[in-house]
């Protein structure tokens, strides 16, 4: 009933356990993927993150950490 939000999965060399560090990463992959992916945030209430380290083969899963970015959707 919310609709459609945007899922950007992305490889990171940071070890998935550490949380710390994937937190600052994906911090600084919000500030720049609106210039990736113009509009990605507009009308959209989230858009969420995964980060990999691996690429998922879609056969055997793979453990990846996620983050969400709220947005104001406009």
């Amino acid at each position: 009933s919310e609709g459609i939000f945007p899922m950007v999965a992305y490889l990171s060399k940071i070890n998935l356990k550490d949380t710390v560090a994937l937190k600052n990463e994906n911090e600084e992959l919000k500030k720049v993927i609106v210039n990736i992916f113009p509009g990605i945030e507009k009308g959209k209430k989230y858009v969420f993150f995964q980060a990999y380290n691996e690429i998922p083969n879609g056969k055997t899963p793979v453990n990846h950490y996620g983050f969400a970015l709220v947005s104001s959707g406009q």
